[in-house]
Formats: C-alpha cells, sequence, structure tokens
C-alpha cells in the first residue's frame, strides 16, 4: 500500500475513532433561572430573598433595599441589581468546585443601558453571606461601558486580561462560560449569544489568574456564585440569568482523536 493510501485510510479510522469512542461531557444542570420566586425587590417580599426563605443573600453599600429584585420580561424573569450611587448586587451558595477540580459555568448578563455600565460576575470562595466586594471574586466577567457600546472582560490576576470584546449593545443577552481549573487557579472564559449552554461561544480569555492568586495558590473551595454593580450603574440596570453547572471542564479533548492525530502525525512523517 502506497504512503497516500495509508494516509487515506488513517484519516478514516481517526473519524471513526473520534465517533465511536469520544467521552460524552457531562451534562449541565441548572443552578437558577429566577423563574421560581415572586417577582419585585428585595424589601417588596420577592422570595427569591434569604429574607423571604430564597437562596440569593442581598449586597448592598449605601442603603436601599429595593434596589436589588427579580423581574420578568415577556414571561422570562431575571435578577436585576444597580445604583448610581452605591454598590448592589446578589450572591448565592453554588456547585462546589473543590481545590484541586476542574468544572464549567456559564450564565447570561445583560445592562439595560441608560448610563455607565460597570459590573461583574463570577465565582468565589467566600461563603455566601459574607459581605461581598469586588476584591473577593476569584473567577471576575465585567460588562463595562454605555449605551454607545459595551465591552467584556475577564481579570487576569489583579488586573483586567488585555483580551475582551467589544462592540455589544445595550439590552442584550450574552452568554458567559468559564472553565475553571481549581488546581491551578486558572480559567477561561468564552461568550456567545446562542442562549444554550451546550452551544459553546468564543474564546476571550486563555489560562487567566485567579484575582486573589498572585504570589501564591489560593487553596479554596468555590462556593459562591455572585454579582455586583459598582457605583455607576442606573437603579437595577445589571441583568443576570440562566445560571448553569458542569462537572467537567468543557470543552475537553477526545483521548481517542488525540491518539488518532499521533497516529497521522507518524503517517506524514513517514512518507
Amino acid at each position: 500500500m502506497n504512503p497516500t493510501d495509508l494516509l487515506k485510510m488513517s484519516g478514516l479510522a481517526i473519524a471513526g475513532l473520534a465517533l465511536c469512542f469520544q467521552p460524552a461531557n457531562a451534562a449541565y444542570t441548572l443552578v437558577d433561572d429566577f423563574e421560581s420566586y415572586t417577582t419585585g425587590a428585595f424589601n417588596g417580599g420577592s422570595t427569591a430573598f434569604t429574607a423571604n426563605g430564597g437562596p440569593w443573600e442581598y449586597n448592598e453599600n449605601g442603603g436601599g433595599t429595593g434596589l436589588v429584585g427579580i423581574s420578568d420580561d415577556a414571561g422570562n424573569q431575571y435578577v436585576d441589581f444597580g445604583w448610581a450611587f452605591g454598590f448592589r448586587g446578589v450572591q448565592r451558595t453554588s456547585p462546589t468546585i473543590a481545590d484541586g477540580d476542574s468544572a464549567t459555568y456559564y450564565w447570561q448578563v445583560r445592562s439595560a443601558g441608560g448610563g455607565n455600565t460597570d459590573y461583574s460576575s463570577g465565582l468565589s470562595y467566600l461563603g455566601f453571606d459574607n459581605a461581598f466586594g469586588f476584591g473577593d471574586f476569584e473567577i471576575q466577567i465585567a460588562l463595562l461601558g454605555n449605551s454607545g457600546g459595551l465591552t467584556l472582560a475577564a481579570r487576569d490576576g489583579d488586573a483586567l486580561g488585555p483580551d475582551t470584546v467589544t462592540g455589544l449593545t445595550v439590552d442584550t443577552w450574552y452568554d458567559i462560560w468559564v472553565v475553571v481549573d481549581n488546581a491551578t487557579d486558572t480559567y477561561d472564559a468564552y461568550w456567545g449569544t446562542s442562549g444554550d449552554p451546550e452551544v459553546l461561544g468564543t474564546k476571550f480569555a486563555d489560562d487567566y489568574t485567579f484575582r486573589n492568586s498572585a504570589g501564591g495558590a489560593q487553596s479554596a473551595d468555590l462556593v459562591t456564585f455572585a454579582t455586583l454593580s459598582n457605583n455607576q450603574d442606573p437603579d437595577r440596570s445589571a441583568h443576570a440569568d440562566n445560571i448553569y453547572f458542569n462537572t467537567e471542564a468543557v470543552p475537553e479533548p477526545s483521548v481517542a482523536l488525540l491518539g488518532g492525530l499521533g497516529l497521522l502525525a507518524l503517517v506524514r512523517r513517514r512518507r
């Protein structure tokens, strides 16, 4: 058999191996889509919040408990927060990414505009009932800008990373995936607009470092999902929705495919 025929056959074998032996990714499981709660503000009795029997802890700086709540937009419920004169946000206990493990989170963010947008969402090692600040994120995704255009950025250690997504618009839901390695204290981030956690978007942060791991590993489980607006957002203009968790780091390379690629390299080398 000549090398060309062998190469063709190896290509078919690789495709077959990839289809037959590629490990199935674990399913995404819903953490929260806010559909089960009564709408309204924290101080209006919404059942989303701990004071009213829910899982979400209200976070504020400057007073005004009506500035975090659950809203409904054409049958879709979501959490909204923000105030132009102080920090606002919420956090809750979420599926744990243990120290040494890896996993994936997905959620959606939106800005209603009307002023400057400056809010973050992500994961922390702090318990959900702690007073929460921007410095307490480990994985931190920021939506920044105004009605003239928004930017999506991720925190890389003690600063925003150099890779950003620009030209985004207000009143649009954006998908976020973070693929977390809690052994190396690093993560990748992806973005998209499909509204489907199974349709992985485009990578915009590669191997970024946890916010608090500079100078040494942060040896702690990640246990809390949190959101927090800066003091530039208009009232309840920062939105989050549809939080999902996957026990695997997605995407995960196929063992069979990697082996097939090695075979292909060997055949090419023999030609």
